[in-house]
């Protein structure tokens, strides 16, 4: 009940308006991604003087692509000009010390170069500046500075020396013996850290999920178990689109005889140890499989087309495309969408793992799913794909490899004839 009350009290908390009151010029000497709608940085003005500008969404000053976009273009060390306002929120001035405004936007007027070091100040609130910073987040500033100053200088180690002022650095200067000791403890992190993720992935230690380097031959299987070998060798086989490698495609022909046109921008030079490492999983899963004898003889074929799957390719291809058994896509990327949109308006079946989801390349950003809210996310990008159709068309299941493995699956127009 407590929390109910705070939450509808937080809602009736008075607000203003956004108003441009200043502009400001200054260097960015601390920045901070507090959560998905609230980051600020601290500006230095001058030498004796620093403030905190804030940038929100959740006061609707900003959308939330123009703040997403806007956070990439923060870097320590720029110089930039911005107009400030006071905060929408009152209560974000209590207590404070220090000036603290909010922005919509900024300009830069000057670069850090690249190839300097530029060292980041104490923020705002931390126990080198002492005054109360942002609410939320006061706390954990202050457990930061605590954690850093038990941990060893990054430049200390790697290059012997400090580019901060002697006394002002907030982490551990050792002497050049202990420092040695300290690279190599931590390169032998490095190592274990390496060699317990590739057991990791040996051993598919992931709730009982294999690892993602057998996702290819988990998905072949899953195909066949879920279409059947019979219906995917009908009319020219398997299309795979975004196929990479080929790994789906060598698993598809190589264990299960199934023909397969694999769609690939650019032809990939594969490795020798690369092909001896498919062929024998490839082996592996025909004698786990028991599918010696399972083949019937096809001599299953692998062709290459070089293109992206787009309306020159639908239109060159439009036979192969109607003719395939199925369209797939393993993490296939910008190409996800487009596999689903082609299958559906040919009737085709597909079977698709969306993964990136790219919210903010062209029309992408545009995406919303049917309650209106934007796709950014692969959760609310499968909610997006599934709604292209009627509930119970589309279907959805999980893979037992880690990462993204949820497939999104059609078994195309019932008035389809091959």
């Amino acid at each position: 009940m407590k929390g109910e009350e705070e939450s509808k009290e937080f809602e009736r908390e008075e607000r203003r308006d956004y108003k441009e009151i200043e502009e400001r010029e200054g260097q960015i000497v601390q920045a901070r991604k507090c959560n998905k709608f609230l980051f600020f940085i601290d500006l230095r003005i001058d030498e004796n003087r620093k403030e905190q500008i804030l940038f929100r969404t959740d006061d609707q000053s900003m959308n939330q692509i123009e703040w997403e976009d806007l956070w990439k273009k923060v870097k320590r060390g720029n110089k930039i000009r911005l107009s400030i306002s006071l905060p929408t929120l009152p209560r974000e001035q209590i207590n404070k010390s220090f000036p603290i405004f909010q922005s919509t936007n900024f300009q830069i007027i000057q670069i850090f170069p690249n190839n300097q070091i530029f060292v980041s100040e104490p923020p705002l609130g931390s126990i080198n500046n002492p005054n109360q910073s942002l609410s939320i987040d006061s706390k954990s500033n202050q457990n930061n500075v605590c954690l850093q100053k038990q941990s060893v200088c990054k430049y200390w180690i790697s290059q012997g020396k400090c580019p901060q002022e002697e006394g002002k650095c907030l982490f551990q200067h050792p002497a050049l013996q202990s420092q040695q000791l300290h690279q190599i403890e931590r390169r032998e992190m490095k190592r274990k850290r390496k060699m317990e993720k590739r057991e990791s992935e040996e051993e598919g230690n992931h709730h009982n999920e294999a690892p993602s380097s057998h996702r290819s031959r988990i998905f072949a299987r899953w195909l066949v178990n879920v279409f059947g070998k019979d219906a995917l060798r009908r009319g020219t086989g398997v299309m795979d689109i975004a196929a990479g490698k080929g790994d789906v495609s060598s698993f598809l022909s190589g264990v299960y005889g199934i023909p397969c046109t694999m769609v690939e921008p650019n032809e990939r030079k594969i490795s020798k140890s690369y092909q001896r490492k498919i062929q024998k999983l490839i082996d592996n899963e025909i004698a786990e499989m028991n599918l010696h004898n399972c083949r019937n003889g096809i001599e299953a074929e692998v062709k290459l087309i070089c293109s992206l799957l787009d309306e020159n390719f639908t239109r060159d291809h439009q036979s192969t495309l109607s003719k395939s058994s199925i369209l797939i896509g393993m993490h296939s990327d910008q190409a996800t969408e487009k596999i689903v949109d082609t299958s559906i308006s040919l009737g085709v079946p597909f079977a698709v793992v969306p993964c990136c989801v790219f919210s903010r390349e062209g029309e992408n950003k545009n995406r919303t799913t049917r309650d209106g809210g934007r796709v950014v996310t692969t959760e609310q990008f499968i909610q997006f794909l599934m709604e292209k159709l009627e509930p119970g068309q589309i279907q959805q299941q999980k893979l037992s490899f880690t990462g993204k493995n949820v497939v999104l699956y059609y078994f195309g127009s019932s008035e389809r004839i091959i």
